[in-house]
């Protein structure tokens, strides 16, 4: 199944990026937790091209590592 993610960072030239998914929790008494998962990738992780700031589909493997992002 897919998940969805933002592309925190993405440098064409450089061929990686960061990409950020995960939830944000409200807690009692105006606590705010937030997990957010950031995940390394490459140019070889892409089916097609990003930017910084874009909202991605992506595969996330047993390994906590990504795939198919597009």
């Amino acid at each position: 199944m897919k998940k969805i993610g933002y592309i925190y960072k993405y440098d064409s030239s450089e061929g990686m990026g960061i990409l950020v998914f995960g939830i944000w929790k409200v807690r009692s008494c105006w606590g705010l937790t937030i997990n957010n998962t950031p995940i390394l990738f490459s140019d070889n992780d892409l089916l097609s091209e990003v930017r910084t700031g874009q909202l991605v589909y992506f595969d996330l493997n047993d390994d906590n590592t990504v795939s198919n992002i597009e």
